[in-house]
């Protein structure tokens, strides 16, 4: 192009003339091209931050990390001993309970005791356990000795038992008095007791009475907070032929199948249903501890002998049916 100021030529595309330095109009006049501005994301703009505000660095956007190990061993360890202060707690509660209980059987059995001592039959039939006065009718009925007759005539209630018992001359009461005793208590003084948790309901007693040759057992049974002598239990050591006796009464008065006798019979096997339970306690090691090699025999060949009492009710019904 030529320069409008000196007329020389020079190219276009100089800025100025290179004679003069003239400035070249075509190029002065084409527009710049402005920088590219960065476009806007769509969609709604984010409210602006707070005053003094930061934005969150990388790492605090990251999550918390986990409990380390050792908080989790604390929290573990802090379990534990909890626990092991409930169960010894339980423990000791438990301990002084079960003290107290015996504590109790032991005063129930040596009352029982001191009132045969004195000869108070109706205090001691009070502190009888209501599962023996079955049982102890059951002995009064059949024979007490093998091969007996039964005494078919007693009545069958327990008021009568009761008037029975209170007699001096009676056969329960008697069992109490007479020489007898001396082997268990010389002078009635209660020198030490060891009381045997056997079950949750039942406590094995031994009485130790100064002078005595031999302790005095005992089974004290427990119900909600009451306590009473199981003297059940006592009977059925002392003679536990009484099953050959039950089986054999019950025989004979079928023999004769009349109302009364059948109605007898039922009754005997009725009262008898405790038998076994009260000869197993003495098979347990406390009790069978002050038994004989022979009265332990005699106890398992009773237990054996009372398999056969179902047998004799189903024959007691049959003999009642025909009628």
């Amino acid at each position: 192009m030529k320069c409008l100021k000196c007329g020389k030529e020079y190219d276009d595309s100089f800025k100025f003339c290179p004679a003069c330095g003239e400035s070249n109009p075509q190029v002065a006049e084409q527009p710049t091209t402005p920088m590219e501005q960065p476009v806007p994301p769509s969609g709604p703009t984010p409210p602006p931050l707070p005053p003094n505000s930061q934005q969150p660095s990388v790492q605090s956007q990251q999550p918390a990390p986990a409990h380390s190990s050792k908080s989790w061993r604390k929290y573990v360890a802090i379990a534990v001993v909890s626990i092991i202060v409930i169960l010894c707690l339980f423990f000791v509660l438990g301990n002084v309970l079960i003290q107290g209980y015996k504590v109790k059987a032991k005063t129930e059995a040596n009352q029982f005791i001191q009132n045969a001592l004195k000869k108070n039959y109706e205090a001691q039939y009070k502190q009888i356990n209501t599962d023996s006065h079955d049982l102890m009718w059951v002995y009064i009925v059949c024979p007490r000795e093998e091969g007996g007759e039964s005494n078919t005539d007693f009545s069958s209630n327990e008021a009568s038992l009761e008037e029975y018992y209170a007699g001096s001359t009676g056969f329960l009461s008697g069992m109490f008095g007479g020489d007898s005793l001396k082997a268990f208590m010389q002078d009635g003084k209660l020198s030490s007791a060891k009381v045997t948790r056997i079950n949750g309901q039942t406590y094995y007693v031994k009485l130790f009475y100064k002078g005595a040759t031999e302790p005095f057992p005992l089974f004290i049974k427990k119900q909600n907070s009451t306590y009473s002598v199981d003297f059940a239990a006592t009977l059925a050591m002392s003679k536990p032929y009484i099953a050959q006796g039950i089986k054999q009464t019950v025989e004979s008065l079928i023999k004769n199948p009349t109302t009364k006798n059948c109605d007898t019979a039922k009754t005997i096997l009725d009262k008898s249903k405790t038998l076994k339970s009260e000869l197993e306690l003495w098979l347990n090691p406390g009790p069978k501890s002050v038994l004989s090699a022979s009265k332990i025999a005699e106890i398992e060949d009773a237990i054996k002998e009372t398999s056969g009492f179902d047998e004799l009710s189903s024959k007691v019904a049959k003999a009642r049916e025909k009628l």
